[in-house]
Formats: structure tokens, C-alpha cells, sequence
């Protein structure tokens, strides 16, 4: 894993030779980097199909472990279907390694990461996380995961009504096409209607290496 960070970590910065091209908004509030948490919404077994293997594993061992790099922690939320409220406490699947079959295997926390359970789409929705990152002083929240025009769009969605500035990591979702004639510009405008940001990790990562402490 540290090589494969090591290696992104580096392309990026071979790439970035200056300040990326994001929102001045995003500069300057990005200088605290206490202030940020990058969300990774459902790597769970039971979301991520075949087709998006590559963007999961590309979350979990470049994305998250280069912004821990950074000090920034990852939350990573995860669906339990609340029908099981109904099941007995010692047949429900209450934590992140059962929950729709668990988070994937390339998934590896770092100490001081979070496991934020919802029983929603949006990841503000039946869960406790607009009071956590509250109490973090948590502000900027860099998403990715899946599904983008779902799970992804909701959360941002409501994060935006709440009040957070919120950056879309297009690589670390399924950005493309969505069932029932969904496109990625369709569901993109649905955010940058409310004033989200969409950039690539890389550009999220080169901005905060570059602002100053």
C-alpha cells in the first residue's frame, strides 16, 4: 500500500507545478486542514459491483491514505437496513464489518479514522454525523465512494443544505452513467446547482499541499 500511495502522491505533484485550478472558496478554507474529512460513502460488498472494483480499491489505497498523509482522516460510512430493528441484537449485523456484507478487504483504517453507520441514502439522514463533525469543527468534506447518483449525491446534497462546502472526488466514484437514463452531467448539475465542487483527488490533494498551514 505505501508504494502505491508513494506512487500517486507523486504523479500528482509532478503534475500540479502550481496552485490547482479550484475555487479560490476552497483555498482559503481549505487552510486549516483540521477543518476537512474526506467521507468515503458505501464500500461495501454489497455496492460495489465488478465494474467499480477498480475506482473502490483506487479510494481505499491511493485516496485515504494520501490525505491521512495529510492529517485529514477518513469517515467511512456504510448502509445498515434499519428493517433489521426488528431482528434480535445478537442476529443483527450492527457494525461495518457485516453490514451488507461488509466494507471491501483493500479497506485498511488508520488510527484515527471513523466508522459512521446510516440507514439512508444520504449520510445525514438517520445518523449522528452532522453533530461528530460539528464537534470536530469539520467544515470541508471531500466525497467519494458509492453510489454517485445516489448515496454520493444525496449526501452532498444535504451537506450543501447544512452548510458545509463539499468537494465531489470524481475518481473516487462511479462518475458515468446511472440506471434509468441517469447521466454523470445530469447528476453533476445537481451539484454544482447547490454550489458543490467537483475536482479529481489529485487536484483536492495538490490544493491542500500547496496552502500553507
Amino acid at each position: 500500500m505505501i508504494s502505491s500511495v508513494t506512487a500517486f502522491v507523486r504523479q500528482v505533484v509532478q503534475s500540479h507545478g502550481r496552485a490547482p485550478n479550484l475555487p479560490d472558496l476552497f483555498l482559503r478554507s481549505a487552510a486549516r486542514r483540521q477543518n476537512v474529512i474526506h467521507l468515503a460513502i458505501d464500500l461495501q460488498r454489497h455496492f460495489v459491483g465488478p465494474a467499480m472494483q477498480g475506482t473502490a480499491w483506487h479510494v481505499a489505497r491511493n485516496i485515504a491514505p494520501a490525505f491521512n498523509r495529510l492529517g485529514i482522516p477518513t469517515w467511512w460510512v456504510y448502509y445498515r437496513d434499519p428493517s433489521e430493528e426488528n431482528v434480535p441484537e445478537h442476529r443483527r449485523t450492527m457494525d461495518h464489518r457485516q453490514a451488507q456484507g461488509g466494507l471491501i478487504d483493500d479497506v485498511t483504517p488508520a488510527p484515527h479514522d471513523r466508522f459512521i453507520r446510516k440507514e439512508e441514502n444520504s449520510a445525514f439522514a438517520v445518523s449522528n454525523i452532522d453533530d461528530l463533525l460539528g464537534n470536530d469543527g469539520r467544515r470541508i468534506l471531500l466525497v467519494s465512494g458509492f453510489n454517485f447518483h445516489f448515496c454520493v449525491l444525496e449526501t452532498i446534497c444535504d451537506a450543501r443544505e447544512n452548510g458545509y462546502l463539499t468537494v465531489l472526488l470524481r475518481d473516487g466514484t462511479n462518475f458515468g452513467p446511472g440506471p434509468w437514463g441517469l447521466t454523470a452531467e445530469k447528476t453533476a448539475r445537481k451539484i454544482t446547482k447547490r454550489d458543490g465542487i467537483i475536482a479529481t483527488s489529485g487536484d483536492a490533494l495538490a490544493a491542500l499541499e500547496y496552502v500553507p498551514e
